[in-house]
């Protein structure tokens, strides 16, 4: 029996890793869907809307780029989308009050602290990617697009520049790892070594 692998394209690899992080938000509509040491704190269900249509359209925009670049069809201009009014800020209760979109760097790492975390990760290796890193190069755009992804997850902003060496160190890893931390002692209490049994 002869078993043939399919590796995954960069396109098919973050609409994985976007999709992950949207299903982890849009867990957080009760605090019981959680996973295994996050932290059991529900979000407002506008407030779950926004993030998920941000996370989409980035998904939709960088699948769309990626694809164009491939077939050789990429703009060398850059060519503005324009943003729906729905999704960038949503109606609470009667209207009378309008909910935005956090702002920040990794803003949405305390909201959802394990999968924040872990699809951060996950993106920052993704963009190492070369056929990511040479989109990168050309295209403003994609620069454009990705970069409120980046700021979501605590993902430094010199990831995004594709003439930057990889490991060169990062200027911000240690702010984000600070925030994950925090979050994550929440979560989890660390027991007292000196307590007696």
């Amino acid at each position: 029996m002869f078993m043939h692998t399919y590796e995954l394209t960069a396109g098919e690899r973050i609409g994985l890793i976007l999709g992950a992080l949207c299903r982890a938000v849009a867990a957080r509509i009760s605090p019981r869907s959680v996973g295994p040491g996050d932290v059991p704190v529900a979000l407002p269900a506008a407030l779950i809307v926004l993030i998920w249509g941000r996370v989409r359209r980035i998904e939709h925009q960088i699948q769309g780029l990626l694809a164009r670049f491939r077939a050789g069809l990429l703009r060398t201009r850059v060519v503005v989308t324009p943003r729906c009014a729905g999704l960038e800020r949503v109606a609470e209760g009667d209207g009378s009050r309008q909910m935005r979109l956090p702002v920040g760097f990794a803003w949405l790492v305390p909201l959802v602290p394990v999968w924040a975390a872990g699809c951060g990760s996950q993106t920052r290796h993704w963009l190492a990617d070369p056929e990511v890193r040479a989109l990168l190069a050309v295209s403003a755009q994609a620069r454009r697009v990705l970069k409120p992804l980046c700021r979501m997850l605590g993902i430094e902003p010199e990831a995004l520049d594709a003439t930057t060496p990889k490991d060169q160190p990062a200027t911000r890893r240690n702010e984000f790892s600070s925030i994950a931390q925090r979050s994550d002692a929440k979560a989890s209490p660390s027991p007292n070594p000196h307590k007696r049994e």
